[in-house]
This record gives C-alpha cells, structure tokens and sequence, in this order.
C-alpha cells in the first residue's frame, strides 16, 4: 500500500539505506517524515500527531483566509466546514499525502489571497506563495495545475510588467523549493530529471 511505502521509504532514508532516484514525488516522505522521525524518534504517534497539527493549522487558515476576503462570519462558516473535512480527520492517523497537501493547498491559497489584497503591492506574499506551491508539487504533481487558472488571474489584475514580475515569482519559488530532489535525481539518472521520476507513467495512467 502507499502507507507501506512511505513509511518504508523515510525510515530508509533516515537510516542512510535509501538508493536511487525519487521515483514518487519526494517532499512527504523525504522531507516531511524525516523530520519528524529524526526530532520524534520512529514513533508512528509523533506523525499522526503532527499531521493533527497540520490539521488544526489548516483550518485556522482556510478560516482566516475567509475572513480576509470577505468577513468575519465567512471565516466561522469556513473554520467549520473546513473542520468538518474528511480529509482532516480520516486521513490524520495514516502516513498519506492527504493531509500534508490539504495544509499545502491552503497556505497557497491563504498568501495568494494576502497578495491580491496587498494594497502596497509586496512581494513577500507572491514569495511565500510560491514557496508552498513548489512544496505542494514535490509532495504531488497536480498542483502545478493551479497555475493555469493562476497566471490568466494575475494578467488580468495587474499590468503587463508587474504581472511578469509576480508569474515569475511564482514559478521561480515553485522550481526552487524542488530544486534539491531535481538536483538530487538529475545526478542519479545522469540526465536532467524533475523532482520525480515517475511523471512517464503517471501522466500514461491519467
């Protein structure tokens, strides 16, 4: 199963046995169950603890978000629903994706909402951003499908220059949070690679 899979890959990769290249997209079970395994020690409770967290973390900021665009109530209603999510609480005790790009998606979203709604028009929202869609790909390809509504969005809202500046931001944060596992895999298959090896047959499967 895929939770076999990941709790096998990070323990591998903690205990200096893994080889070869990512062939699963790398950020869960490279990056994320790592951490946690080295600070926590291998205990499956300090994952699905965290994972709770990240849980308790989204809803904040989907709530947030909310109330940022629209208004207080908006933000109750969304802290409700958004605790209600099958996903945050099913998924929470099994090492899955689910949660951790559930968190992913809605901090995307929680700075693109701050971006937009920037009167002074700062980058350091478009960064941070970017920063957790290039985490959200190298944890699941599909969110690069977020860019197709995104980039239309920005060229409508702001003139042509600054549109490049903030598409380029956002594209460029999104490589270089993968760059490690690009680097990583590149070196592996000796030849240039994504952060993952396996785009072939997922996209023959889709």
């Amino acid at each position: 199963t895929d939770l076999a899979t990941y709790m096998t890959l990070s323990k591998s990769i903690i205990n200096g046995t893994f080889k070869g290249a990512f062939y699963y997209q790398p950020f869960y079970y490279a990056a994320f169950l790592p951490a946690i395994l080295l600070l926590f020690g291998q205990n499956i409770w300090a994952v699905i603890t965290a994972q709770a967290i990240l849980g308790g973390l989204t809803v904040f900021f989907a709530a947030w978000g909310a109330k940022i665009l629209f208004n207080e109530k908006s933000g109750i209603v969304c802290a409700l629903l958004t605790a209600l999510s099958n996903v945050l609480i099913f998924y929470t005790p099994f090492h899955k994706i689910a949660t951790l790009q559930t968190f992913m998606v809605t901090m995307f979203t929680f700075f693109l909402i701050l971006a937009f709604k920037d009167e002074k028009e700062r980058l350091r929202y478009w960064i941070c951003a970017g920063i957790f869609l290039g985490m959200g790909c190298a944890a699941r390809g599909n969110l690069y499908i977020m860019l197709t509504g995104l980039i239309p969005l920005i060229i409508w809202k702001f003139p042509i220059k600054k549109s490049i500046i903030r598409i380029g931001v956002i594209i460029g944060m999104t490589i270089v949070m993968q760059l490690p596992f690009i680097i990583y895999n590149s070196i592996q298959e000796k030849r240039l690679c994504g952060s993952s090896t396996a785009s072939a047959a997922v996209l023959l499967y889709a």
